[in-house]
């Protein structure tokens, strides 16, 4: 389900922003949501307890990082950064982009511990 809703917006902000019908406060909140499903997992991640509620959590955590890793998110963070413009963006898209690159970051270097990647770059 994951995958096949991403795939869907990321198809869809491409086709609008080549049409130039991408809306910066709908932008701006869709960057808001994402940063939110990061701190979400984050936090089912770092259940500590014994029980097997939290257990749970944080394979169902580990799960969801690894669906949202296998995608390209950079992409959008870069478009993100490309899309900003100083004198039509307020400051506070600009400190919720920084606020999500940090997290997503963050985020892959818990996820990315004792594993082995291949970046794909270009």
């Amino acid at each position: 389900m994951f995958s096949s809703l991403f795939r869907k917006s990321v198809q869809k902000v491409k086709k609008d922003w080549r049409e130039k019908q991408v809306s910066d406060k709908e932008f701006h909140a869709a960057l808001k949501l994402c940063h939110e499903i990061l701190i979400v997992v984050k936090s089912m991640a770092s259940c500590s307890g014994p029980d097997e509620q939290s257990d749970k959590n944080r394979k169902n955590a580990l799960i969801l990082k690894s669906h949202i890793f296998k995608h390209d998110l950079v992409k959008i963070i870069r478009f993100c950064f490309c899309m900003f413009k100083p004198m039509q963006h307020n400051k506070q898209f600009l400190i919720d982009a920084v606020t999500f690159n940090h997290e997503f970051l963050a985020s892959l270097e818990d996820y990315s511990r004792g594993r082995v990647f291949t970046v794909a770059t270009g």
